[in-house]
């Protein structure tokens, strides 16, 4: 993957070309085409996202990648296009879903959205900003404490980021819904992550627990972030 993003980074073509296999071999029915694919797009991604960017229009991007995250035949098509999403650095109503849906997923996924989740900076301008945000506040007082975690990693990402401070008032929303799922009961529930210790083909995952502490520790974190940027 090192090389394939050296020659992209020096020839720009290139990355379009790689954007319209992907979008070929997502609409077949192998995986290693897919998963091949999209961890070469990943990889740019971390390196080139304006470039990314200007290869295809936004929403077809998103499109393609989100496509990527519903791979059912690979958790590794799913981690890299969760992972290519996150360095876009736009959360969409479309991104909040799968990044949640990802909470919820095989060890090395949910892992990859936690980090991913961080990533975010901004809201899309294209949607109604409650569109967004209403699943994630959700999410805070669902039955999953997963989900819960990967939402309050969002928003700290989104509110801490300067450009919550070009929205008026969004900040403050963000804060606010941190704020009421702190008030709740259930705010105080230990949060599990899985672990993934050893997989192999015939048997799957070996997985271990691993706690994170008490949820209400994730969302005082998130406010702690939020608060501390700069008017």
């Amino acid at each position: 993957m090192a090389l394939v993003r050296e020659l992209v980074e020096s020839n720009g073509d290139l990355l379009e070309e790689l954007l319209l296999s992907l979008q070929d071999a997502l609409e077949g029915n192998e995986w290693p085409p897919k998963r091949l694919r999209l961890a070469a797009v990943a990889a740019c991604a971390e390196v080139l996202p304006d470039a990314l960017n200007a290869a295809l229009q936004r929403e077809e991007l998103e499109a393609l990648l989100v496509k990527g995250t519903r791979d059912a035949d690979s958790h590794s098509s799913r981690r890299f296009a969760i992972t290519a999403l996150s360095h876009l650095r736009e959360a969409t109503p479309a991104v909040v879903e799968v990044l949640l849906k990802a909470s919820q997923d095989v060890p090395p996924v949910q892992a990859d959205a936690v980090k991913a989740a961080a990533r975010f900076r901004h809201l899309s301008k294209t949607f109604s900003y409650e569109d967004s945000l209403t699943p994630l506040a959700e999410a805070l007082t669902g039955p999953s404490g997963a989900r819960a975690y990967v939402a309050a990693q969002l928003l700290a990402a989104l509110g801490s980021s300067p450009a919550a401070l070009e929205v008026p008032g969004l900040r403050e929303r963000i804060a606010a819904i941190l704020a009421d799922a702190l008030r709740q009961p259930n705010a105080e529930r230990e949060v599990y992550l899985d672990k993934e210790l050893e997989w192999g083909y015939a048997w799957g995952y070996a997985v271990e627990i691993e706690p994170q502490g008490p949820l209400s520790q994730a969302l005082f974190a998130a406010l702690v972030k939020i608060w501390g940027l700069p008017e």
